[in-house]
Parts: structure tokens; sequence; C-alpha cells
């Protein structure tokens, strides 16, 4: 078990700011559709190793390293899974409701992390680890095809200053002599803004540019 916790914890620590810069980069729907599309052949993955063929006709210690190496890789996607999903909020949510929803949000993310666990335990009681596997394996098909169907503004725009900013993109604020690059996505302000309320990038619980005159 302790093996298997490192496998997943030393990817996730060691890439999570690399992670984060490539998220505030990245078109954020894009890129979980591809992290959740890595993950599903991950899940198949470990479906088919626990398959009772597998386990008669393959030696134990190749199934052992095969299964580190995808757990090896699920600990990567999850470096990328936090700040995706917590900065996509901000595009499909409307500004007036982001404070509710950043609260749903968190709450029910931390209470999958706690029922997650126990309902996997209780599937493999029930059905054992093979068919637990193949359970898991359809529920994260059916969160690609749910991703999948639902669309997202491709941009956002300001009203106040009459321009379109495409998503993902990086401006440079200036900050009176020096140039201060945020390396945020969508964190500008418009000529009559007074101030930026509050931002945070991908690497923080939510991030959301809201901006008042």
């Amino acid at each position: 078990m302790t093996r298997i916790g490192l496998m997943e914890i030393i990817p996730a620590f060691s890439m999570a700011l690399f992670a984060g810069h490539i998220v505030d980069q990245s078109e954020k729907r894009n890129l979980l559709l591809k992290c959740i599309g890595l993950f599903s052949l991950i899940s198949f993955g470990l479906f088919f190793l626990t398959s009772p063929s597998v386990e008669s006709d393959w030696n134990t210690k190749t199934i052992l390293y095969t299964i580190y190496a995808f757990v090896f890789m699920g600990g990567l996607l999850r470096a990328f899974f936090g700040p995706t999903i917590f900065s996509l909020v901000a595009l499909i949510v409307p500004k007036k409701v982001y404070p509710n929803a950043a609260t749903w949000n968190s709450s029910t993310w931390q209470m999958a992390s706690v029922l997650g666990p126990a309902f996997a335990g209780f599937t493999i009681n029930w059905i054992g680890v093979h068919w637990s596997l193949c359970i898991v394996f359809g529920l994260v098909v059916l969160s690609f095809i749910l991703l999948y169907s639902r669309n997202f503004p491709a941009s956002f725009s300001s009203k106040q200053a009459g321009w379109k900013i495409p998503a993902g993109s990086v401006l440079t604020l200036p900050a009176g002599p020096a140039q201060l690059e945020t390396g945020v996505p969508l964190i500008y302000a418009p000529p009559n803004s007074k101030k930026i309320r509050s931002y945070s990038s991908a690497n923080c619980t939510a991030a959301l540019a809201l901006f008042t005159k």
C-alpha cells in the first residue's frame, strides 16, 4: 500500500506547479476532456489487469509493475484534474451566483473524496475488484460523454471596454514603471475599471476575475 501511495503522490506533487501553469495557458474544456479520456484508458487498463484470464496467464510481478505504471500515470493526471475543474467553474457559472457555486463545488468535491472510497469498499465487498473497476470505467466514460455534450463559451467579452479576449490568453498589465505579467488567463482591467475585486489562478480553489466600476 505504501508503494501504491508513493507511485501516485510523487508525480502529483512534483507536477503540481508545472500543471497549474499549463492549465492557466490552456483551454479548460479540451484539457479536461483529454484528462478524462486518458483516465478512462487507465481505468480500462486496471479493469483488464484484474480479469481472471490475465491473472492466470501473466506473471504476478508483471501485473504488479503494470499496476504501478497505471497508478503513476494517474498521479500525473491528478496534478491536472484539480486546477482544471476548479477553474472551469468560472466559464459556466454567472458572476452573480459564483460565490454560491464555489461553495457547492468545494463541498461536493470534499464529499466525493470521502464517499468515493467508501462506495468503492462496499462494491469490492459485494462484486469484487474486477467488476468494481468496471463500474469505475463506466462512470469515467459517462463523465466524458456529459462533458463533451456540454458547450462552453469560447471567449469572454468586456462590454465596458468593448473588446473581446480569447479564453486562455495571457495579458500584460501596466504596474508603474514595470510590467506585471499575470500568467493568468483573462485577468485584465478595462480603462474605466477602478479595481479588480478578486482573482486566483488555476492553482487555487477557483479562478475568476470579478470587475467592478
